[in-house]
């Protein structure tokens, strides 16, 4: 900036100057536009307790329904004769007889409970310790076990859940056995039996190990999550798929809990009752599997869905041993008191920001927060004094057209006389104009406050 310098040197250290400055830009940038893509580094931690969560378990028949309860209900009413085989069963005749909805089929039609036998550790009965429900999903009527404290002290595979289920129907099917999902208490089980579920064949007994892990999220900008305890993505999805069954039926399913919650999914009324009359039943349960396995009308990734910050899953590895026929053995268990912890934290916080673009300042510019500061007083000294010239520059009075100076004695005043012969008599020391002696004199007091000393313009 010396332009008394040989032009050489200012040429050299010029070019100095934008080299390291166009480097200090780059890496700056570099460093924001990572902060800004919020990088997470994953924690994975072994954790020993002294209980784990246990998972709740549904449970569905393959077949659905209780073939014999439905043909024992379609001879009673001279629906089929008394000769009639658990093959001529048509559930969707039973849809309005006595006036039944689809919900009462279902009822009626559900795998009894009494059928099956479970226990919770050495002889202790499920009962004592949990509940089992009677949930509808999308491939029938399904039972629900959950624990009441959803905890469990015990491992080993003769401590934990064991269940037992006999085949009753006399009907020999290709596809028989049951259906199981381990979800998260509270998580809906409409579309898990569907996606998540394994199934359990009779004439086999079935050992699965369980694995707890859980997950911590941080909700970033391109991967965003919902921190909220009674937020559910699966009860979310299932919402979404009812809210599109429902669009595309005249009825409502069993299984459309959301329908019968809110009464209203669409804005339609006529969507709310159940269905009524055979045509109605099998016209939904086609609209069902056209959306589950062709994908008309429904598509999980259009739901506004998004993932839990705080998560549970259950792995799950089970083994299948030969067993007795027309019977299922199924044991869940933890094999010892220890989970997965997995925690995501930022990779990359403001402070390493602000170290990053210190170094390169410090590096490439010399530069400090003192030289900051610095240039900033310099910046605000620049512009006090070219507003200081600008206001004395639109405040200097115009000069007179011809005067005569006439001297006179010192003691005495200093006289103008303009050309018209008029007399202008002033004291000696106000020959600038009273406005500006006065921000003269302001501004001579505010730069010998702020610089120490007058500065001459």
């Amino acid at each position: 900036m010396d332009k008394k310098s040989p032009m050489l040197r200012r040429v050299l250290w010029s070019v100095v100057l934008f080299v390291c400055l166009s480097l200090m830009l780059y890496q700056c940038l570099d460093r924001i536009l990572r902060y800004t893509a919020e990088p997470v580094n994953v924690n994975v931690r072994i954790t020993h307790n002294e209980s784990l969560e246990f998972p709740s378990v549904t449970v569905c028949n393959k077949n659905v329904y209780n073939l014999t309860r439905a043909l024992e209900l379609l001879v009673g009413n001279k629906l089929l004769p008394k000769t009639a085989t658990e093959a001529m069963v048509n559930v969707s005749i039973l849809v309005g007889l006595n006036g039944m909805t689809s919900t009462d089929v279902w009822n009626e039609l559900a795998l009894q409970r009494k059928k099956f036998i479970c226990w919770f550790g050495r002889g202790i009965d499920c009962d004592n310790v949990g509940n089992w429900t009677l949930v509808h999903t999308t491939i029938g009527p399904c039972y629900m076990f959950e624990m009441e404290n959803s905890q469990t002290n015990l491992t080993s595979s003769f401590n934990n859940l064991f269940l037992r289920f006999q085949e009753t129907s006399k009907l020999e099917k290709s596809d028989s056995g049951v259906r199981v999902v381990l979800h998260e208490p509270g998580d809906s089980a409409v579309l898990l039996v569907r996606t998540d579920s394994m199934s359990a064949e009779y004439g086999w007994a079935r050992d699965v190990k369980l694995e707890l892990r859980k997950f911590q999220i941080l909700s970033t900008n391109h991967n965003p999550c919902l921190d909220d305890p009674a937020y559910s993505k699966e009860r979310c999805l299932s919402d979404c798929f009812q809210a599109a069954v429902t669009a595309n039926t005249k009825c409502r399913m069993p299984y459309m809990t959301a329908a019968e919650k809110s009464g209203d999914v669409n804005g339609s009324t006529s969507v709310f009752r159940d269905c009524i009359t055979p045509n109605e039943y099998e016209e939904a349960f086609y609209t069902l599997d056209q959306m589950l396995f062709h994908g008309v009308g429904w598509n999980p990734h259009e739901c506004d869905c998004q993932h839990e910050c705080q998560e549970t899953t259950f792995l799950n590895y089970p083994e299948n041993l030969v067993y007795k026929p027309k019977n299922i053995r199924m044991r869940i268990f933890y094999t010892e008191l220890v989970y997965e912890n997995i925690q995501e934290e930022f990779a990359y916080t403001m402070i390493a920001l602000l170290c990053d673009i210190g170094g390169t300042l410090g590096l490439l510019m010399g530069a400090s927060v003192l030289t900051v500061c610095e240039l900033l007083e310099v910046a605000w000294s620049r512009m006090l004094r070219i507003i200081c010239v600008t206001k004395k520059r639109s405040q200097t009075p115009p000069a007179p057209a011809l005067v005569s100076i006439v001297k006179v004695k010192p003691s005495k005043p200093t006289v103008v006389v303009p050309r018209d012969n008029r007399r202008v008599q002033l004291q000696p020391n106000y020959l600038r104009p009273p406005a500006f002696h006065d921000f003269d004199f302001n501004r001579r007091r505010l730069e010998d406050a702020y610089f120490g000393e007058r500065i001459k313009i």
